[in-house]
């Protein structure tokens, strides 16, 4: 396996009351002496071609060649506590198709947003509302291909859009 990759993040105060963290990733993989586990590089039907050499140089297949993350952050004053408040953007490229770059077993492009409103009192109490997956989109961590031996299936999906409130107490 040879790789290389670039990853980085930059925050920006805005204010005394804003942030911004901004964080990106690049992933650049070619995969080598996969005979064993290869059986051949996709063909013109989209089905492996049989040669066991096909896969070589192949990348990666289940990590995104790009990432990226944006957060924005709120904190003001309120009555001697403060109200807090987060947007949160998580995004990645295509991954996926195994070795043998097999167009079906590609996981889409996928984005997910979360966002958090809450108080944190002067009393050491806090109460936050949150909403999770906002767009209530679906995505999989991965996808199990077994080289013909059983069906391919999808792993680890993302829970759906949720909400809910939390209640926080911290004790000095």
């Amino acid at each position: 396996m040879d790789g290389q990759g670039i990853e980085g993040s930059v925050q920006w105060v805005v204010n005394e009351n804003w942030d911004l963290v901004v964080a990106a990733g690049w992933l650049d993989t070619e995969a080598h002496e996969l005979q064993t586990v290869c059986d051949g590089a996709a063909g013109p039907d989209g089905l492996p071609d049989g040669d066991e050499n096909g896969c070589e140089g192949n990348r990666l297949y289940w990590a995104p060649e790009f990432m990226g993350s944006l957060v924005i952050k709120a904190d003001y004053p309120l009555n001697d506590g403060r109200i807090i408040a987060n947007l949160e953007g998580f995004w990645e490229s295509e991954r996926g198709g195994s070795y043998s770059d097999l167009p079906w077993q590609t996981l889409d492009t996928f984005q997910e947003w979360n966002l958090r409103v809450g108080y944190e009192s002067p009393s050491d109490w806090s109460v936050t509302a949150y909403v999770e997956n906002l767009t209530d989109e679906l995505n999989y961590a991965g996808i199990q291909y077994n080289e013909g031996i059983t069906p391919e299936w999808l792993v680890g999906p993302n829970r759906g859009r949720r909400a809910g409130i939390r209640f926080g107490y911290s004790f000095d």
